[in-house]
C-alpha cells in the first residue's frame, strides 16, 4: 500500500470514529442508539383446544423477523382457513415502543378479527 493511500484510509477512519462518537451525543444522528428506536414484538396464539401455535412455522425460512402487527393477524387468519376445527383463535400481540410494552387482544373465529 503507497503512503497516499495509507493517509487516505486514516481519514477514512478517524471520520468514521468521530461520527460514532458523535452519534452518542446527537440526538438526531444515525449512530448506535438507532436499534433502540426499533419496534419490538411478542405474540402468543393460542387455539381453542389450549394449543399454542407458533408463527414462525408458517412463515418463509428466510424470514427471520416479525416486523409489523398485521404480519401476525394476516398468518393468524390464514391458519385460521386452514384449520377451522381448531377456532376460535385467541391472540395476544406485545409491541414494546416509546419504552414501554402496548398490548393488543384479538380473537378469530370463522375469519373475522375481533379487538378487544
Amino acid at each position: 500500500m503507497t503512503e497516499n493511500n495509507q493517509f487516505i484510509c486514516i481519514i477514512i477512519m478517524t471520520f468514521s470514529i468521530i461520527h460514532c462518537l458523535s452519534g452518542v451525543a446527537v440526538r438526531d444522528m444515525p449512530a448506535w442508539k438507532m436499534f433502540k428506536n426499533v419496534d419490538r414484538y411478542e405474540y402468543l396464539l393460542v387455539d381453542c383446544n389450549g394449543q399454542k401455535i407458533n408463527i414462525r412455522d408458517y412463515l418463509p425460512h428466510r424470514a427471520y423477523s416479525i416486523n409489523q402487527c398485521s404480519v401476525v393477524t394476516k398468518i393468524a387468519k390464514w391458519w385460521a382457513t386452514k384449520n377451522p376445527q381448531r377456532l376460535p383463535l385467541q391472540g395476544k400481540i406485545k409491541i414494546w415502543k416509546f419504552d414501554r410494552w402496548n398490548e393488543h387482544h384479538f380473537r378469530i373465529n370463522k375469519q373475522e378479527i375481533q379487538w378487544y
